[in-house]
This record gives C-alpha cells, structure tokens and sequence, in this order.
C-alpha cells in the first residue's frame, strides 16, 4: 500500500462526513457546515498536492501530470492491497482528466490571487473553494 494511501483515505472519510453533515443541518446551521466542508477539503487538496511533490517552480499543466500520475498511483497501491476500486476504465480516464482540468483551474486561480483584491479577491477564493470540494469529489471517486 502507498504510504500516503491511509492518510487520505481517512481525510475523504472526514470529507464525507462534513458532507453528511452539511446536507442534513437546518438553515441555522448549513453556513457554518458548508464552511467547515469548504475548509476540510481545501485541506486535503492542499495535502494531495504536496504529496503529488510536483517541482514547485512546475507550471500548471506539470502540476496536473504530478497529480494524475499521484492518484493513479494510490488507486494502483490500493487495488495491490485488495481493495475494490469501483470506477470502470473509462469512468477513471474520464475522473483522471476532471482532476487534471481541476488542478489546472486551482492553479491558476491561485497566482492570480496575488494581483486582486476585495470583492474579486473573495469571489476568486470562493471559485477556488468550490473547485478544491470537486476535486476532492474526484479523488473520492478515483479511491473508492
């Protein structure tokens, strides 16, 4: 098994349940569960994305062939260890090429957040959020 397999398999548990969470709480509560959703998977992306160890001065098209070939590599350790991946080859091909677009898009949301400021700036942070939570959908469906 990959040595970072446990570890973010128990991160998309955590993911999950925030999930749960946020999908059953009343209107009093459902900011408060999307935000600690919204934190919870910016969280693991960041981890997926250190683990993927792509060079830090790679561009973005690099960072997603780091974290494709991560992924594959997780998914390949898991099913070496006897756990059942449920995506058919094209469903991974197709999920492989959604988290590449994915990482694409956070990187480049990322550098620009450099050059904005207030409301774009909070607007690009939300886009990003919501972008880190579908890649992290992705990485579930591609580990599970």
């Amino acid at each position: 098994m990959h040595p970072r397999y446990p570890s973010i398999e128990r991160d998309l548990l955590v993911v999950e349940a925030f999930e749960k969470v946020a999908a059953q709480v009343g209107p009093e509560f459902h900011v408060e569960a999307q935000e600690q959703l919204a934190s919870a998977c910016d969280e693991l992306f960041s981890q997926f994305m250190h683990s993927a160890r792509p060079p830090p001065d790679a561009d973005p098209m690099d960072k997603c062939a780091a974290a494709v070939e991560f992924v594959l590599d997780l998914r390949a350790a898991n099913t070496e260890a006897g756990k059942k991946t449920a995506a058919s080859s094209e469903v991974l091909l197709e999920n492989s090429v959604k988290l590449a677009t994915a990482v694409y898009v956070d990187e480049v949301l990322t550098a620009q957040l450099a050059s904005l400021s207030g409301p774009a700036k909070e607007a690009a942070l939300r886009t990003r959020s919501l972008g880190r939570e579908y890649a992290v959908s992705l990485l579930s469906a591609l580990l599970t």
